[in-house]
């Protein structure tokens, strides 16, 4: 992140992101799914669950 420019947005956001995953790898602060979600928003993608029976 040093070494690239960014906006000042995208900035904030991506060392936002990148500092809750430098936690995540302790087990009291593991990511929940709604933290993933909004993590992926943010960064403008989205998430889609598709459940079906496999018999």
């Amino acid at each position: 992140m040093r070494e690239d420019n960014f906006s000042e947005e995208d900035y904030d956001v991506l060392r936002d992101i990148v500092a809750r995953l430098g936690l995540a790898d302790v087990m009291a602060f593991e990511l929940t799914w709604e933290e993933r979600v909004s993590m992926l928003r943010k960064l403008g993608d989205s998430v889609s669950v598709n459940v079906s029976p496999i018999w």
